[in-house]
C-alpha cells in the first residue's frame, strides 16, 4: 500500500513547497488531489469499467509511457542542473 501512496505524497509536498504560496494549507491541496484521483478512478467502477481498463492496459504503454519518462528526465535535469545530471 505504501508503494501507491508514496509518489502522491512526494508530488504533493514538492508542489506545495515550490509552486503554492506559503500561507496555502497543505490539507486543501491533498484533498484536491484525492478528489481528482477519485474522479479518475470512477471511470473504472462504472458498467464499462472492464472495457476501459482493457483499453488502458493495451494502449497506455506506448506513447504516454515515453512522455512520462521524458518528462521525468527533464524534471531531474531541471532540479539538479544539466551539468550535474549529464556529466
Amino acid at each position: 500500500m505504501d508503494n501507491i501512496r508514496l509518489p502522491k505524497t512526494l508530488y504533493i509536498i514538492s508542489f506545495h513547497h515550490r509552486i503554492m504560496p506559503a500561507n496555502f494549507r497543505k490539507e486543501i491541496l491533498t484533498g484536491a488531489v484525492c478528489v481528482v484521483c477519485l474522479v479518475i478512478s470512477l471511470v473504472f467502477a462504472q458498467g464499462a469499467g472492464n472495457y476501459v481498463f482493457t483499453l488502458f492496459d493495451n494502449f497506455a504503454g506506448s506513447v504516454p509511457l515515453l512522455v512520462i519518462a521524458l518528462s521525468e528526465c527533464l524534471a531531474v535535469a531541471y532540479v539538479y542542473g544539466l551539468k550535474r545530471y549529464v556529466f
